[in-house]
């Protein structure tokens, strides 16, 4: 963990940087050694490959018609983006230009767009996701101390509010409202503050530091206020200020850590969430019977006090969108080039900032109308908050006017919630290392629900506490008696809202009943869980058409045909048997647009796409994509050129699950030349069994193509069969992580692996059965051996060669690309052909 770092990242830190110029550390890119990332344009395959002539191309059906020079393996023809090109703009700083560029890009269409991402590297220390988990730890926890500074001040006042009435002669339900003003304003702050904080432009601190800090000054101004009206208003003013951080405060989880080890996260800022109204009145029970009620607010003011300056100093910003448009706004004043924009200023186009903002503030409302299960749950919650709260109030009557109690001894009692939620995180973190742990890494995200289980046991008993401490609060039983309830009701409540803080999360669940319907779900900018359970069947969606095109490998019925796409036959096969006359389905070339914050899941075995793929293209900025137990199949199998099923270029935070793709004319998965971040596929299935084939003989040769510009490849659990070759082929500057994936029924004169230059792969546990040659060409980074323990903390697992080649590496300076977070293997692949693919989760 570096402290500059994290103090140059702090708002101390920024404020300055910005005013004062003091740079206390460089950012990665500000460093000598820093290069953008620039996509690479591969060197056209000669025209006899080592074992047969089949490379009609590598990558994406889009790009110019009229590029005769186009590289026979190159994605696709992308503009000149060097700093310092032949682009020339007036304003050198860059800003003025985004919304410009931007709006050039939506004007090209299906055309790259004139500008160039700037995005993460794999191992960049500037992206959260790859702080230490200490740094990790630390920044965390001071979210959780914010968490509890503002909860317990909700509470710390209740020991006062017999004060209030003997003083100013109010009622006891008058002096509640020092209580339910708090808790109202807590209720409504964040929905203004926490939809800012999802701004790229805004990010987390900016609303953390601001409302923070006017809830210290509220709470230094309460502390002097002479009437009870004032002492309302100041703490409704209180809690609208205080309240972003317990929404956001998940969020900043999500920034930091993956998407298996978010429960834990949120499962500890849960138990602050409860410790915090408990303590209240504890840390205040005996001084303000001492002394006066002013103690409420002076012991708010110095925990949070603390905070703030812990917080002003050493809390850097978590907010990936905002720090890369940061890194973007530093590159173009550095290198001149105002065509360098982040994924959110290329994403947002020419939208300005008043339609962004209105946008984020309405996002909460349409989710909690559209949505009626998080509606539900968003009311579900409400009435847990109420009941917790009421024991505030109660809490007097029972243990003072039953028991006798003193106002601190009183208090004291509230270390039974403190008891309970204990235990409630102790159950609920166990069943989330043996359950929902190995779920999410064996079978990946999986349906929502079923992430709220716990949450059905705990809704049945947290009654049963409630109704243990009713009817055990009498003279004649012991107060141990309610004090139990109470810890119960406690337990089990946070187990509920655990659940539903790490569960579905905030997306609109939608299910498609039409083509049209579900291209516009996928497309349009609403986050979305997108639920298939039909057949999508878009293979006569928008007719055919008729081109030439040339059969380089036969002219017998089992073989490929190409189509002459980009005048690949007049360029590249020029003495290749033309055919005069192709006519296929124009569905299939040009694949479904997928929009950020998509989750597409298919239920059982119903969810397929039939005559079409995905495209997840850099053209739309896109992020945060789940695509699980979908079944891609029958787009032009006929003809190379006729279509992929998954296209990745420029994306990022791609997860492909238990996916199973089939009878595809061109690539079943492919990666463009574009930087795609992270991306993971897992437990899929790759089916090559085909009629028609570039060898002739039912075995498919264009299967996963990795081309990335530093992309991050988890590629695990998946199963590869009847296939001839690419599985994968990987190239550019990819770093890949092939683990227990297994091989089998492999053409015996075709192959598994390419990798060509650039290439970085780590390969464990997987299994290869009978596959005559594992890897063909070898030109990048391979490693295979078993001592991993300096990168990945452990050891990696041997792979199983059964009846099999050669598939060796020793190339050890892989391992400088990973690290401990790196994906764990099993020992053993066997099982990978019955899990993997659709109707296995």
């Amino acid at each position: 963990m570096s402290i500059k770092e994290i103090l140059r990242d702090a708002p101390a830190g920024q404020l300055a940087r910005t005013y004062l110029g003091w740079k206390i550390t460089p950012y990665e890119d500000e460093k000598d050694n820093y290069q953008l990332p620039q996509p690479e344009k591969q060197e056209a395959v000669p025209q006899a490959e080592a074992q047969r002539n089949v490379d009609p191309d590598d990558g994406s059906d889009e790009g110019s018609s009229d590029d005769k020079d186009k590289e026979k393996d190159l994605e696709s023809i992308v503009p000149n983006t060097e700093p310092g090109g032949s682009r020339s703009h007036a304003d050198h700083s860059g800003d003025r230009d985004i919304e410009r560029v931007a709006t050039e890009k939506d004007h090209h269409g299906g055309q790259q767009p004139d500008f160039q991402e700037v995005g993460f590297t794999p191992m960049d220390r500037d992206n959260p996701q790859n702080w230490s988990a200490t740094k990790k730890a630390f920044v965390f926890f001071q979210i959780c101390l914010l968490t509890f500074s503002i909860y317990s001040a909700s509470a710390i006042i209740t020991p006062a509010e017999g004060i209030f009435v003997q003083q100013w002669g109010t009622t006891e339900e008058v002096s509640a409202m020092v209580l339910s003003m708090y808790v109202l304003g807590y209720g409504t702050g964040p929905l203004i503050f926490s939809p800012l904080s999802e701004m790229p432009m805004v990010g987390r601190n900016v609303p953390y530091m601001i409302s923070f800090a006017i809830f210290i000054i509220m709470t230094a101004i309460g502390s002097g206020v002479s009437n009870f009206p004032g002492i309302v208003v100041i703490r409704f003013i209180q809690g609208f200020f205080g309240g972003p951080v317990l929404s956001t405060g998940a969020a900043s989880a999500g920034d930091i850590y993956p998407f298996n080890k978010m429960p834990y996260a949120l499962s500890f800022w849960a138990f602050f969430a409860y410790a915090g109204p408990a303590l209240g009145p504890v840390m205040s029970g005996f001084a303000i019977p001492l002394n006066n009620w002013r103690w409420g607010f002076w012991e708010t003011l110095i925990l949070s006090g603390f905070t703030f300056l812990l917080l002003f100093f050493f809390l850097p910003e978590t907010n990936a969108d905002y720090i890369l448009a940061q890194r973007a706004k530093r590159l173009r004043k550095k290198t001149g080039d105002s065509n360098l924009l982040s994924r959110s200023e290329s994403r947002s186009g020419n939208k300005n900032w008043v339609k962004l903002t209105v946008y984020h503030l309405t996002m909460p409302f349409r989710i909690t109308v559209l949505d009626p299960s998080v509606g539900f749950i968003n009311l579900y919650t409400a009435l847990v908050y109420g009941v917790y709260y009421s024991f505030f109030e109660s809490f007097p009557i029972v243990y003072m006017g039953t028991y006798g109690f003193s106002i601190g001894i009183m208090g004291a009692v509230f270390i039974c919630v403190i008891i309970g939620a204990g235990i409630g995180l102790i159950t609920y973190t166990l069943l989330v290392y043996f359950i929902y742990e190995p779920y999410t890494m064996s079978k990946g995200i999986g349906s929502p629900e079923f992430r709220l289980v716990p949450g059905l046991f705990s809704a049945a008993l947290a009654p049963a506490g409630m109704f243990i401490f009713g009817y055990a609060s009498k003279r004649d039983i012991t107060w141990v008696a309610p004090t139990i309830g109470i810890a119960l009701y406690a337990g089990t409540s946070f187990i509920g809202f655990a659940s539903g803080v790490t569960g579905g999360g905030s997306a609109a669940a939608v299910t498609p009943t039409s083509t049209d319907e579900l291209v516009s779900y996928l497309g349009d900018s609403e986050a979305r869980v997108i639920v298939l359970n039909q057949e999508f069947d878009f293979t006569d969606s928008e007719g055919t058409t008729t081109s030439s095109g040339c059969s380089p490998w036969g002219t017998g019925s089992q073989c490929q045909i190409a189509i002459n796409q980009n005048d690949w036959c007049t360029n590249y096969e020029p003495d290749a048997p033309t055919v005069s006359s192709i006519t296929y389905n124009k569905a299939g070339v040009e694949g479904i647009t997928v929009a950020s914050d998509k989750t597409i899941i298919g239920e059982g075995s119903k969810g397929v796409i039939k005559g079409k793929g995905y495209s997840v293209c850099m053209a739309n900025g896109v992020s945060n994509i789940i695509i699980q137990n979908i079944h891609v199949t029958e787009i032009n199998p006929e003809y190379v050129w006729g279509g992929d099923g998954i296209t990745i270029d420029g994306a990022d935070m791609i997860w492909i699950d238990h996916v199973k793709t089939s009878l595809i004319g061109r690539q079943h998965i492919v990666l463009g030349t574009e930087s795609s971040g992270k991306v993971t596929i897992s437990n899929s299935e790759i089916d090559g069994t085909t009629s028609w084939s570039a060898q002739c003989n039912a075995y498919h040769y264009w299967s996963v193509l990795f081309l990335g510009s530093d992309d991050q490849v988890t590629f695990k659990g998946n199963y590869i069969h009847n296939t001839s070759g690419r599985g994968p082929k990987v190239g550019g500057k990819t770093v890949l992580h092939a683990v227990n994936n297994y091989w089998g029924d492999i053409d015996t004169t075709g192959h598994a692996f390419e990798i060509d230059s650039g290439a970085y792969i780590l390969a464990e546990g997987n299994t290869f059965d009978s596959v005559t040659t594992p890897v063909s060409t070898q030109e990048g980074k391979l490693y295979t051996g078993t001592d991993c323990s300096s990168a990945l903390g452990r050891a990696c697992i041997e792979n199983t060669l059964t009846g099999s080649g050669d598939f060796t590496g020793s190339d050890s300076d892989v391992l400088s690309s990973f690290s401990s977070s790196a994906a764990a293997a099993d020992k053993d692949a066997s099982g990978v052909p019955t899990s993997a693919g659709i109707g296995k989760i």
